[in-house]
């Protein structure tokens, strides 16, 4: 029910302060404010609202078909850093050529 209940979140140190040995803050985490306070308030405000059903049933579906889950931009920029696709590919075989077979 709340992001702190969660055993693996983050929120804990980053919401509310509690102290977290194997976290590191992220770059993204320090620019939410000046201070240990207005980050952390900051952080909880990302929480306040919950997720769309929409957007929860896309997290779910990438998660559940190791897919990356954003924009096609964002994609586009991890495909390019990969070097590989991270898209589905085309479901079943491919299409026959309509050309006829000339025989030898």
């Amino acid at each position: 029910a709340e992001p702190g209940q969660y055993r693996w979140s983050s929120y804990r140190w980053h919401g509310q302060g509690i102290a977290d040995p194997l976290i590191t803050d992220h770059g993204e985490y320090w620019a939410l404010g000046f201070d240990k306070n207005a980050r952390q308030a900051a952080y909880r405000e990302l929480f306040r609202h919950a997720l769309d059903a929409r957007a929860v049933e896309d997290i779910r579906a990438a998660l559940n078909q190791c897919r990356v889950c954003g924009s096609e931009r964002c994609k586009d920029e991890i495909e390019a850093a990969l070097e590989r696709r991270v898209r589905p590919g085309k479901v079943g075989r491919p299409k026959r050529s309509r050309e006829p077979l000339i025989a030898v």
